[in-house]
């Protein structure tokens, strides 16, 4: 993070190449997510009921469609470095 609490271009680059990575029509939903998950964690026994995808999408599914942006998923990453 930088001295204005934002993303370094860096992260902020590596993290929105993973969001589009798992992301359909420019959003992450549930299934997406988990997709991600068991990617990143090499845990094939990821669900959607998983509390990691449930708080991804409790606490920045802003708008409560189900969807994550990509906003949103760099939200997530940048609230977790402060």
């Amino acid at each position: 993070m930088n001295t204005n609490k934002e993303l370094v271009k860096e992260a902020r680059e590596i993290f929105a190449s993973w969001f589009n990575k798992f992301s359909n029509d420019g959003f992450m939903t549930p299934e997406t997510c988990t997709d991600f998950i068991r990617n990143s964690t090499s845990d094939p026994t990821v669900l959607i009921t998983d509390p990691r995808v449930v708080r991804l999408f409790n606490e920045y599914d802003r708008d409560i469609d189900g969807k994550i942006t990509q906003e949103e998923f760099l939200d997530f990453y940048r609230d977790r470095a402060e």
